[in-house]
């Protein structure tokens, strides 16, 4: 049950650098590791970009969604394997566009200490925001976009008030508690009538003590201040305070996120583009209608992203 179930619920400075082409293409990409500090935690993450050097270029940061999900796109626990934000971060390099994708705090190489847990998710919009600012500092000819993905959308908007373009991939338009609850019942009418009063119980702040087995998991003591403190935000209320361009993208194969989360975004977006991918689920990879195929694309690091993804992204960003 606890392992299927992770499928659709959400997957709640020293510089080493190398060059390596990419399979037959000529374009060189260029990877360099780099970390920032962030308050009690110092950020690790990786640096791509083309390996010619090229005056402006355009930055984006990619945020991860939710969970344990590191720096590549992968939460390995969990079963997750699919390089999502490695492949992206690759194929924007050969596009001109350089990217930074970074471990949250607590995963990967970002380990961090002494952080209330009714803090963190404030933390990581924080740690965002640093990130956008040193990106800045950094590369100062250079425009910075943020990349959202699914939570990490919302975390994304939060974060861009000094970036000069936002994109949402696979993002909630809803707010956490309404989506949680979906996707539990989607699996089974129990779990959404079981889980339904302790979400309830937490949207209004109030931990609860008395879990049933099967949801333990899910809503430990230690995630519960995390999700009380995320389902403080909607996302769509958030996009509408964006005074910038901003671009949402939404997959119609994803199990997780649905178009009617990024028909949301877009109708509060102000300055907006908007594009269904016809294929990509939620780790932006092509699948068939299956259910069983679309999960089976959250473990294969060989099948690429979406190539209308990267082009769309792409254009978005040099426009």
């Amino acid at each position: 049950m606890q392992k299927k179930t992770f499928f659709f619920i959400l997957l709640l400075l020293s510089i080493n650098g190398h060059l390596y082409a990419q399979n037959n293409d000529s374009l060189l990409v260029s990877e360099q590791n780099l970390s920032f500090q962030s308050d009690d935690v110092i950020l690790y993450g990786t640096f791509t970009s083309p390996g010619a050097s090229i005056p402006a270029m355009p930055i984006a940061l990619i945020i991860a969604g939710s969970g344990a999900t590191d720096r590549n796109g992968n939460n390995l626990a969990a079963g997750l394997n699919s390089n999502a934000y490695l492949q992206l971060a690759k194929e924007l390099a050969k596009a001109g566009i350089a990217s930074f994708r970074y471990d949250k705090r607590g995963i990967g190489e970002s380990k961090y200490i002494n952080t209330p847990e009714e803090r963190i998710f404030e933390a990581e919009v924080n740690d965002a925001k640093l990130l956008v600012n040193q990106l800045a500092k950094r590369y100062p000819d250079s425009k910075i976009s943020v990349i959202g993905h699914s939570q990490g959308s919302l975390v994304g908007m939060l974060a861009a008030t000094h970036a000069q373009k936002f994109i949402s991939l696979n993002g909630l338009g809803r707010n956490g508690s309404v989506t949680l609850k979906e996707q539990l019942s989607k699996q089974a009418k129990i779990l959404g009538e079981k889980a339904e009063p302790v979400i309830d119980s937490l949207v209004m702040g109030h931990l609860v003590n008395q879990i049933p087995p099967f949801l333990d998991r899910l809503f430990k003591p230690s995630q519960q201040p995390y999700l009380i403190s995320w389902f403080r935000y909607d996302p769509a209320e958030e996009i509408s305070k964006l005074k910038i361009p901003v671009l949402i993208v939404q997959g119609d194969n994803d199990i997780q996120i649905s178009i009617a989360d990024a028909e949301r975004l877009g109708s509060k977006a102000m300055q907006k583009q908007f594009h269904i991918i016809k294929g990509m689920n939620h780790l932006f990879k092509i699948v068939s209608a299956s259910t069983a195929e679309n999960v089976k694309g959250y473990s294969n690091p060989q099948l690429p992203v979406s190539e209308e993804l990267v082009n769309v992204v792409v254009k978005f960003m040099k426009d």
